[in-house]
């Protein structure tokens, strides 16, 4: 162990600023703590009426009218996660929190946004809790605040697209 140590120390003492600045940065994605997490999810719970690690609409009723529930595939095929990226830069989003029914839950650069199904409902959304995204186990994303009106420009048929049981 020791000498895969200096071995490493000196690879890192060779390296030349050209060698490090060449190298694309890593993207930023860490585990919330769990004081952490239960702010955000309290967060979502004021803004959103979300309680914690549970279905959220359409799965359950809810009375908002800047949230639109969308068939999961025609989303996605209509409004990539690179287009919401892109808008979400414009509007000033950095980094991103994506919570699970199971955690663990993150804070993570807005490149590494991804909002599908993966076996866990997921909610995304950042700081201030403008926007919303929800992907549930019944196919169907959810998006509310100030990325609908985004959603609804990037798909002319937005209507035709939305969730029904």
């Amino acid at each position: 162990m020791d000498d895969e140590r200096e071995k490493f120390c000196r690879f890192v003492d060779s390296l030349t600023e050209e060698d490090v600045t060449s190298v694309d940065p890593i993207s930023y994605r860490r585990v919330l703590g769990s004081e952490e997490a239960s702010a955000v999810w309290a967060g979502l719970a004021e803004r959103w009426n979300i309680s914690q690690r549970s279905y959220w609409y359409p799965l359950i009723e809810f009375s908002h009218t800047n949230v639109v529930a969308y068939d999961a595939e025609s989303f996605h095929n209509a409004v990539p996660a690179h287009a919401i990226v892109r808008n979400l830069h414009k509007l000033g989003v950095e980094r991103v929190w994506e919570l699970r029914e199971f955690g663990p839950e993150y804070e993570q650069d807005i490149e590494l946004l991804d909002p599908y199904y993966n076996g866990a409902e997921g909610f995304w959304t950042s700081a201030g809790f403008n926007w919303i995204i929800y992907a549930s186990h019944e196919s169907s994303i959810t998006v509310g605040g100030e990325l609908l009106d985004f959603v609804r420009q990037s798909c002319p048929k937005w209507n035709s697209h939305r969730w029904n049981t």
